[in-house]
């Protein structure tokens, strides 16, 4: 069964983000996994592996890899077009994590707004 994650605000991210030196986006990046798995229905990234991401640059580009292919599958369950941006995620992210988060966030918050 589908569920909602948190909607918050991607500017928040990208400005909290910054002005914590990237440790608000340690802790926003595990509970968006912890999010997206339940929604999911299985563990596609662990909470771990997505927080250690902010802060190595290879596990980073494997987690935003993977929050991209999970935000395509998210939108196919809830009816919006499946965009697949995973690779556009993990390059950005590679230059500027806290700029790819900030897009997350914002496909997230359309998918809990037209979850089934």
């Amino acid at each position: 069964m589908a569920i909602s994650g948190k909607r918050i605000d991607p500017l928040a991210v990208l400005i909290l983000g910054f002005v914590t030196c990237g440790i608000y986006h340690i802790f926003w990046c595990a509970n968006r996994a912890r999010e997206i798995n339940t929604f999911i229905g299985r563990e596609r990234i662990s909470p771990t592996t997505a927080a250690v991401s902010a802060c190595c640059l290879p596990v980073s580009a494997y987690a935003l890899y993977v929050f991209g292919q999970s935000l395509s599958d998210m939108q196919r369950v809830v009816g919006l077009e499946a965009k697949d941006r995973s690779i556009f995620l993990m390059i950005l992210g590679i230059f500027l994590p806290m700029v790819s988060a900030m897009i997350v966030q914002q496909e997230l918050n359309r998918i809990w707004e037209t979850r089934p």
